[in-house]
This record gives C-alpha cells, structure tokens and sequence, in this order.
C-alpha cells in the first residue's frame, strides 16, 4: 500500500529534527532493486525480489557496465556501457526492464565518456555527464547533456568544475535542478554534494560528502558525509534538507575512511518514501525506514556492489492518482498513450487528477491533441492572449468546434471557466459530426437547455450514458465536466 510523504515526514524529524516535509505524491510503490555488482560472471545488471527474494542477472553484455537508472514508471533501464569493449564511451543506453530491446541512445564522442545517466521526472527526457580526455578537440573538461528520448540532445551545459569528476547525478522531483556527487573539486573537501539549477545554468555546493539521492518529494537528500579524506576522519550515512541544512548522520552508519565497514554506501530512498537502500561492505544490502528503525539486511552473493536503483511501480494508467480499479483507468490510460493528456502537474507530469473539473482551455488543448487540428484562425477570441492554450482556442474555432462564450457577439472564449456537460456535448458533436438524435428526448433534465439536440445527438452516438447510473435517464447539462469524464467521452467518440 502506498503511505503518504507526510507520515514518512514525521518520521524523518526524529532523524533530522525540527522540520517536515510538505505533503508530496511519491513517484510510485516499491518495485524490485536494480543492483550492479561485480559478481563470479563479471560486472552485471541484477534486480532483486526483496518479498522472494529472487535474484534475475540481466542479458546487458558485462563489458564496460557503468551507472543506470529506471524510468520514472519502472518500464525502463537507462545505463551506459562500451560495445566492443576497448572502444570509446561508454555510451547511453536505454533497454526494458528485462534487459530486452536495448538500443543505444546517444554515442559518445572520441576520447568522451557518458556516465551516471538519470531520468527528468516526466521520462521524456535523460541527462547524462559527459566527460572529455585531454586529447578530445575541445580539451579536458566535464559538461551535463539532456537528450530526449530518441536521443536528440536539446540542451548541454558546461560544468567550471576544474578536474573533478561527476560521480553521480539524479534529477529532483520538481524537474527543475540535478544533484550532483563530485569528485576532486576545487574546495577544501575531495567529494562534495551539489546542485545545478539547469535554468539559472548555476553550481550550488551543499555539503561535503558522496553518493547523494533525492526523497521522493524532494525535500530531503540522503548521501555519505564525507569532510576529509584521511584514513582517520569521520564518514557517516546521513540525511539534509534539500538547501544543505539540518545536516544528522546515522549514528550507527558511521565509520572512517581506514574502517568504513559499518557505513552505508550508494544510499537510494525507496519510490514510496518509507525505506532507505544502501549497501554495506559493497555486498551486503540493508534497508530501513528514514528514522533509522526496522533495519533488514540482504546479503546476495553479488561480489562487489557499485551501484543501487529503486524500481518505481505505477499503476497501468501512468498515472499515480488514477489506479487500476478506477473507474476511468482505461480511458485514462488511453488518454495517455495516443498523446492527448501530460497529466496535471508538469513538469513531472505524474498526476492525472480524474475528479478535477476541466477548463474550457483544457478541453480545447484536449480536443485538438486528439483531432490533431493544425489549422489556426489569429486571435479569435479577446480574452485568451495571456492563455497557455490560447493556440489551441485558435485551431478550435477555425476548426468551427466553438463559437465562443458569449453569444450573439461570441468575442470571447472563457478559457478559465469550467466545462459544462451541456458545452462538451456541442463541442463533440461538431467535431466529430454526429446527426443521428435517436428520436430526441433521450434524457429527462435538457428540455430548456441551448444543448439539448446535441445532447441526443451524443447519447445516440453511444458517447454519453448520461450522469445517474444505472438508471442513466438525466445528463446533467448543467454539471461540470471533469477530467476523467472528459477522458471517458473523447476515449468512446475516438473509438
């Protein structure tokens, strides 16, 4: 069962003390662990069953296996490797979550390695370092690339980090910054913990240390704390806010450099936010909750652990908020899939919000994703030019779907209103040219409305089973339309 962020927040204050996360809406339930290890048959990909306990080696060629991580809906396996080994890379690659269909996504250049790929929250897109030897054209240097998913690269920013390296990168749940683990940079500590705003193009440090994941609500960061490198400094596993402060370590997480075999490595909070991975001694692998109770220790026979990755479950709508058992879930996922809804909560696009009412904006964008409308009437409307979906307001009324919200003049659109079950009849009723009235009078409740022929044209065409099931004998032209409605409606007008 998925448990809300916010009881997982109390718990983090006996941790860190003094503060609670803002109720957030976790990327997913638990799935299985994906762990490299350096095991009898080389370097590999491994997920591990924590309920069964069942150990799958994935078909990834072991030569040149580097970092990975899943897609935000747990389908897919980012990672970089070198094919044949000895050659340049490693390059980006992306496979199922079997290790099937492997395809390499962005090769790297001469004398350029592509390391610790992470997925941005709405899995469109991947950011990867990309490292340069002294002998690339350009020089020594380190830069972070974002590609889409095809590989297209559609933004590269330059790191001024000297001659350290990335160790690890992880996208924050909001889309809008990348933790980074960083090697040898200039400062008074060998590792460090930082962040790059990838709008602001700024490098923020926040703490010294390594091994850095983000809480799933992206209020909290767990990683090594590491100041000083010396066989007798401290090391401990240990947990911040996102800004660096309120800094605790895991008492019993600690160690030093010279005898670290009590610290927890390569630390990843689970999807759902109730437990913490790490592994210790690079083969055993503990998990507990964020206050530090309820440890459970794995010990896997997989050689050396380099690396762990938390495998998110979401329903098959895509959609955290829309499950299974829901009753739009087929639309839903319908809506999804044909490219028509990015949910309701971008950038991380992991929230469909079935119950809220729709805009008339929003059912403009809706109705010209799923027409694919091309065509464009210039400002049609007086009161949509600040609009986000004022281009869609456009193609619609050129399309001759909308007339406007204020007949006989019908200068204006309303885009901020909500949808009425009596507007969304008219509107699927031109779009998609329904004639047919079944003999009129097919709902009990639409004698007065402006609506009515429309709506017997749509119950007709078997697009609306009106609004009072099972009786079905009223439609409520009135009522507002909700999204999952509207995914309902347009999901049996498509066919």
């Amino acid at each position: 069962m998925r448990v809300a962020l916010g009881a997982v927040a109390a718990l983090l204050v006996a941790a860190v003390g003094g503060h609670t996360a803002a109720e957030a809406s976790p990327p997913g339930e638990n799935g299985v662990l994906l762990v490299v290890g350096d095991g009898d048959e080389g370097r590999g990909f491994h997920t591990i069953d924590l309920d069964t306990m069942e150990v799958t080696r994935l078909p990834v060629d072991p030569p040149g296996v580097g970092g990975a991580a899943w897609s935000p809906d747990g389908s897919r396996i980012a990672f970089t490797r070198s094919l044949p080994p000895g050659t340049s890379g490693p390059d980006l690659w992306v496979m199922q979550a079997d290790g099937s269909e492997q395809r390499r996504v962005l090769e790297a250049d001469p004398h350029q390695e592509l390391l610790h790929p992470t997925w941005s929250p709405d899995g469109r897109r991947l950011a990867v370092a990309a490292d340069r030897h002294f002998l690339h054209p350009d020089g020594p240097g380190t830069a972070l690339v974002v590609v889409d998913s095809g590989g297209t690269t559609l933004d590269e920013a330059e790191l001024d980090v000297g001659a350290a390296d990335i160790e690890s990168i992880e996208w924050s749940p909001d889309g809008g910054t990348l933790l980074l683990g960083l090697f040898g940079l200039p400062s008074d500590f060998d590792s460090t913990v930082a962040v790059f705003d990838l709008e602001l193009r700024h490098l923020s440090t926040l703490a010294a240390g390594t091994s850095p994941g983000w809480s799933p609500d992206g209020e909290w960061i767990v990683f090594v704390h590491a100041e000083d490198p010396a066989d007798d400094s401290r090391i401990a596993t240990a947990v911040m806010n996102a800004d660096g402060s309120g800094l605790r370590e895991f008492e019993f997480l600690a160690g030093t450099w010279a005898d670290r075999d009590d610290v927890g490595f390569t630390p990843k909070w689970s999807p759902d936010g109730t437990r913490i991975a790490y592994d210790l001694r690079h083969d055993v692998i503990e998990i507990m909750d964020p206050d530090g109770t309820n440890r459970l220790a794995y010990d896997l026979d997989l050689g050396s652990i380099v690396l762990l990755s938390w495998q998110p479950l979401v329903p098959a709508s895509g959609f955290l908020d829309v499950e299974d058992d829901h009753v739009f879930a087929s639309d839903v996922s319908w809506m999804r899939a044909t490219g028509i809804t990015r949910g309701c909560n971008p950038p991380a696009g992991n929230l469909f919000c079935a119950d809220v009412a729709v805009s008339r904006g929003e059912a403009a964008a809706f109705l010209v994703r799923a027409l694919g409308l091309s065509g464009r009437v210039e400002d049609a409307f007086v009161d949509d030019d600040g609009s986000v979906f004022e281009a869609d307001i456009d193609r619609l009324a050129a399309a001759g779907i909308t007339r406007g919200c204020d007949p006989p003049a019908n200068d204006r659109f309303c885009p901020d209103r909500v949808l009425r079950r009596g507007e969304v009849a008219a509107f699927l009723v031109r779009a998609f040219g329904y004639v047919d009235d079944g003999g009129g009078d097919l709902f009990v409740d639409d004698d007065v409305s402006p609506f009515e022929a429309d709506i017997d044209r749509l119950g007709a065409a078997g697009v609306t089973r009106g609004c009072n099931p099972p009786v079905a004998d009223r439609f409520c032209p009135d009522g507002a339309v909700t999204r999952g409605q509207m995914a309902a409606l347009l999901h049996r007008a498509m066919g």
